[in-house]
C-alpha cells in the first residue's frame, strides 16, 4: 500500500516522539520515503533528514540519497531547513560521506552566508540612555 509523503513524515515524527526503536518497522518506513525524496519540498526533506538522523537507523543507501538531495538543494536552504540539514549531517554522516557529496565545505559556506545575511538584516539596537 502506498502512502502520501506527508503521511509518512507524520508517522516518522510520531515514532520519533514515542521513542520507537523497532528497527525493522523504522527501516521500512524510511525506505518508503526513498523514492519520494525528490518530490518533497525543501522543508519536508530537511525535516525528514533530521528525523532519520535521530532514528538510530543505519541505511547507507538512504543516507546517500538524503545527502544527494541536500547537496542539490543547499543553495535554497536557509533558516530552520538549513539547521535541520546541518544537524542531520552532524548526527549521522561521516566526514568522508560529506566530502563525497561536496557538503563539508558547502554547508560551512552556506551557514556563514546566512549568518552574514542575518547580521546585515538586523538593525542596531536603540541606545539605552
Amino acid at each position: 500500500r502506498q502512502f502520501p509523503p506527508q503521511a509518512l513524515i507524520v508517522a516518522c515524527l510520531g515514532f520519533a516522539r514515542l521513542g520507537f526503536a523497532q528497527q525493522t518497522v523504522l527501516v521500512e518506513l524510511y525506505r518508503s520515503l526513498y523514492g519520494k525524496l525528490p518530490g518533497l519540498s525543501d522543508s519536508q526533506l530537511a525535516y525528514s533528514f533530521f528525523l532519520f538522523s535521530t532514528s538510530g537507523i543505519r541505511d547507507e543507501a538512504l543516507m546517500r540519497r538524503f545527502l544527494y538531495e541536500a547537496s542539490e538543494r543547499l543553495p535554497r536552504l536557509r533558516g530552520q531547513n538549513l539547521s535541520n540539514v546541518v544537524l542531520a549531517c552532524s548526527r549521522c554522516a561521516a566526514r568522508d560521506a560529506l566530502e563525497a557529496h561536496g557538503l563539508l565545505a558547502s554547508l560551512k559556506k552556506r551557514v556563514l552566508e546566512q549568518l552574514e545575511t542575518m547580521g546585515a538584516a538586523s538593525s542596531r539596537p536603540a541606545p539605552l540612555l
